[in-house]
């Protein structure tokens, strides 16, 4: 019997990334650290939507440790 020595790749997400911010338990919540999506409430809003693609393809990804 063969055993992969290493475990399938997880495919990045929103939900595990260390930039993702709830305030108020907010679903799907929103993202700290990338501009490239419309502000969360508004203009000068630290907050960001997060992408459509749920941050698959987000290159400021960071897996909560």
């Amino acid at each position: 019997m063969l055993i992969d020595a290493d475990p399938p790749a997880m495919a990045q997400s929103c939900k595990d990334c260390r930039h993702r911010a709830r305030p108020g338990h907010a679903e799907p919540g929103y993202c700290a650290m990338r501009i490239d999506t419309p502000h969360a409430y508004g203009p000068g809003h630290p907050l960001h939507l997060l992408p459509e693609d749920g941050g698959a393809s987000c290159e400021h990804f960071e897996e909560w440790t």
